[in-house]
């Protein structure tokens, strides 16, 4: 972004109001973790979950449709939330893999089971899923 100072990332937050009366206590912050996630998102999601008294669940979506889950790159994101989880006091978390479904989708029907979503991806995720969102 413009003006941003080198080296700094800068964290976007779009709230949205749900007209939902569900109680969310018991539900999880998501994390989007298609786009390997930015320091930055991961500790917004990781500190909302902590305030919250409530768990992470991590979403990885492979990048293309059909392609296959890599087993590699699901170790590698569970090593990054339990290093997380560390950091943030034992904070719950859970990694959960989909394919073949286009991440906007996973993301949007994950929202309604969740406090908060956090996105870490394109533009066009972001928007489709502020708009069709069942949480903040």
């Amino acid at each position: 972004m413009t003006g941003a100072p080198r080296g700094r990332q800068l964290l976007e937050v779009i709230v949205r109001a749900v007209g939902c009366a569900i109680d969310r206590a018991n539900r999880p912050v998501v994390v989007d973790l298609s786009d390997e996630p930015t320091n930055a998102v991961l500790e917004f999601a990781f500190a909302e979950a902590a305030a919250r008294s409530t768990s992470v669940c991590g979403l990885y979506v492979p990048a293309r449709l059909g392609e296959p889950l890599d087993p590699s790159v699901e170790r590698s994101l569970a090593e990054t939330l339990d290093r997380w989880s560390e950091k943030y006091h034992g904070v719950p978390t859970e990694l959960r893999t989909i394919a073949g479904l286009d991440v906007a989708v996973v993301l949007t029907v994950a929202s309604r089971s969740a406090q908060l979503v956090v996105l870490g991806q394109s533009d066009s995720v972001v928007r489709v899923v502020a708009s069709r969102a069942g949480c903040p």
